[in-house]
């Protein structure tokens, strides 16, 4: 068997392109997703979201999107992340949640936050070995479905105790 994965960040019109036709490929039955996918092209083009794409022999397998916090000033948000099936639980979508802590890092930003549904066990454990805090529940997008926020600050606990309350 032989691989060959390659990752990068979206930069050019070209990769947008491929991940706003990935994303739409595989929707994730959110509410609105097909109008969230167009405001969140238009944002990566101006480079207010960012994404982290992992390529294999030229095919795009996996992404995730990011940007800072609408809401909380040096906060990082996870966006949409996903690997194709076939992909998965090969850390490749591990590589690229550690790629964004780093740039977060490099910003200043104090803290990465995500969420997913709370019957994703997978993406739940994973956000979980990586260091991340469940820090609340709701249902986020008004769908009916419970949904886990995790943190991950990046400060020492002594420094701000609010961020490790979970």
């Amino acid at each position: 068997m032989s691989f060959n994965f390659n990752f990068r960040l979206a930069e050019s019109k070209r990769d947008i392109d491929k991940l706003t036709q990935f994303v739409l490929m595989y929707p994730l039955n959110y509410r609105g997703y097909f109008d969230w996918v167009d405001k969140a092209r238009e944002e990566l083009l101006i480079g207010y979201k960012e994404s982290v794409l992992c390529f294999s022999e030229d095919i795009l397998v996996g992404n995730l999107i990011f940007q800072p916090s609408k809401s909380m000033k040096g906060f990082c948000e996870l966006k949409n992340g996903r690997t194709l099936k076939e992909f998965q639980r090969r850390y490749i979508l591990s590589f690229m949640i550690r790629q964004v802590e780093v740039e977060a890092r490099e910003r200043g930003d104090v803290a990465v936050i995500g969420d997913a549904r709370s019957d994703r066990l997978d993406v739940l454990t994973l956000f979980l070995s990586k260091g991340y805090k469940e820090v609340a529940r709701a249902d986020l997008y008004g769908e009916g479905y419970e949904d886990v926020v995790l943190i991950k600050p990046f400060i020492p606990r002594e420094e701000n105790s609010w961020l490790y309350a979970a």
